[in-house]
């Protein structure tokens, strides 16, 4: 199922990714019920996607990819999931304006059954999102060092929309009476989120461990004689691609 609005000036329907990021953001800041947060956790997961696709992309034209990283099929497993996201975005609306419209009917069965399809559009987009944050670990590792910080950005954006999907599901669990339906659920979505916490811990580290090592040995004296006249002061952290190295480039 594809949720589609009309567009008045060419006179067809259009999804999500046929509208512009103006148009999307109105139709959320609006008094319409959709796009609402299911819509938006995977517009953001594609944007996450997105991200870590370019750092492949870079990293794979300057020469710089292993091949044993396979950063070319990485790249292959972000573009599907991207695209898939999308179309989520499009099925999240449509399942909420079909969850209207069966409790504003009164058949049980039909609340029940477009509940458990409201509940099972945001896992799917969650297990989505999983898969970005999971190719993230390899791209942080992998990517030029000075588009790491981009591929943390996208990783971030993706474990967000999961983290936004968890919180749908679980809300939604609550309206369904079909108790092996809502513990099968549960167990997919502690699942998810328990892999999810492992990649993104894995990320941070990388990350960290990369912008260590991009630092020239000038910087770090400059950072520890400053550390040593400072205290009680939180420390900022400065992106290594100001370090004089034009990114992506």
């Amino acid at each position: 199922m594809t949720r589609v609005v009309q567009d008045e000036r060419k006179g067809a329907t259009v999804t999500f990714a046929d509208q512009t990021i103006g148009e999307f953001l109105e139709a959320i800041a609006s008094e319409q019920v959709t796009p609402s947060g299911g819509a938006v956790a995977g517009v953001g997961g594609a944007m996450g996607a997105a991200l870590c696709e370019m750092v492949c992309i870079h990293t794979i034209e300057a020469g710089e990819a292993d091949p044993r990283a396979d950063l070319a099929g990485v790249r292959d497993t972000l573009v599907d999931r991207r695209s898939r996201l999308l179309d989520l975005a499009d099925e999240d609306a449509a399942i909420v304006d079909d969850v209207q419209a069966a409790f504003a009917s009164g058949d049980d069965d039909r609340i029940q059954r477009t509940s458990k399809r409201a509940t099972e559009v945001p896992l799917e987009t969650a297990t989505a999102c999983l898969d970005i944050v999971e190719a993230a670990v390899t791209v942080t590792r992998e990517g030029r060092s000075v588009a790491v910080p981009d591929a943390a950005v996208g990783a971030l954006l993706a474990h967000a929309a999961l983290d936004g999907c968890m919180s749908t599901v679980h809300a939604n669990l609550a309206a369904i009476d079909d108790d092996e339906f809502v513990s099968e659920t549960e167990q997919q979505a502690a699942e998810i989120e328990a892999d999810a916490e492992v990649a993104l811990t894995e990320i941070r580290a990388t990350t960290a461990d990369r912008h260590q090592l991009a630092e020239s040995p000038q910087k770090s004296n400059r950072r520890s004689e400053w550390r040593s006249r400072t205290t009680g002061c939180h420390v900022v952290w400065i992106s290594p691609s100001r370090s004089g190295e034009i990114r992506r480039r």
